[in-house]
């Protein structure tokens, strides 16, 4: 799938009022004093955000890992069952997929080699699932962006290396996201179009709250500062994918996670007052 030729980010009549946001589930215990409750079904996760009016979602993902291909990935639930609810409410859909300009192919291949630390370890279908992701966007009249990185900022992270490379190009896939959907928030308002912008991508870059040190990898903030706080993040989890390592327990929900129980309902947890993170159902035998 192409994303050349896309045309500027489409018009469409205003999201009609919605009605009054659904009370809350009842709070499980084993959440301790953390906000979160179970949901029969996943995506009504993203039907408590669309109450709230958003012009901003941000959907971050657990990626596939190696030895996870036979379960359902986040990209491929997401692509079933959470796209359908934002046809006719989203304008655009700013996806995690590089497009680089061709003229830096030597370039790019340097970045490359520098990102394997990171991408070795996950699956192989992540990228195609992306793709498949931006396909069925069109099909739902939501407009699909890549990222596109320019050869400059290409070359500042070609000349870096090791883990200042990895951070470089955490630092620019949240400038890539910020500005892009920027764009499309300028054109629908020029249209006098209200439509949600959504981005997705990995989980991190999306965060309303950076953890400390991490503040040049995620967008949240500018994005909540940017839409006058109508910016909504929303962190999807398969449970097989969770792991017990350093960045995973920095996740303020993880403690209260028992990844070795089964999981027969989605767990959402609600870190923030503008943060969702949902961990989908155990899958099935």
């Amino acid at each position: 799938m192409s994303f050349l030729g896309v045309a500027a980010c489409r018009g469409a009549a205003a999201v009609p009022a919605t009605s009054p946001p659904p009370q809350p589930a009842p709070q499980d215990a084993s959440c301790g004093a953390l906000d979160c409750h179970l949901l029969d079904a996943p995506e009504s996760a993203l039907k408590e955000i669309l109450d709230r009016r958003p012009l901003v979602i941000g959907v971050g993902e657990g990626h596939a890992q190696k030895g996870t291909e036979k379960i359902a990935s986040v990209t491929k639930r997401f692509t079933e069952s959470f796209l359908p609810l934002l046809e006719g409410r989203a304008s655009d859909l700013v996806v995690e997929l590089w497009m680089p300009d061709p003229k830096c192919a030597e370039k790019v291949e340097t970045v490359r080699e520098q990102q394997k630390p990171v991408t070795e370890e996950q699956a192989k279908t992540n990228k195609s699932e992306f793709e498949i992701l931006a396909e069925k966007a069109r099909a739902h009249g939501i407009v699909p962006w890549p990222r596109r990185p320019t050869c400059d900022e290409y070359a500042v992270i070609s000349r870096t290396t090791g883990d200042d490379a990895i951070a470089k190009m955490l630092e620019l896939t949240a400038t890539m996201a910020a500005r892009t959907v920027e764009r499309c928030l300028e054109r629908n308002a020029k249209r006098g179009v209200e439509k949600i912008v959504v981005a997705y991508g990995g989980a991190m870059h999306n965060d309303v709250v950076p953890q400390p040190g991490r503040e040049a990898w995620t967008f949240g903030p500018k994005m909540v500062a940017l839409t006058g706080g109508r910016y909504a993040e929303l962190d999807l989890f398969v449970p097989e994918s969770i792991r017990d390592t350093e960045s995973w327990r920095l996740l303020p929900w993880h403690a209260h996670f028992e990844r070795a129980s089964p999981h027969p309902k989605a767990t959402c947890y609600r870190p923030d007052s503008r943060s969702w993170a949902l961990v989908f159902p155990t899958s099935g035998p």
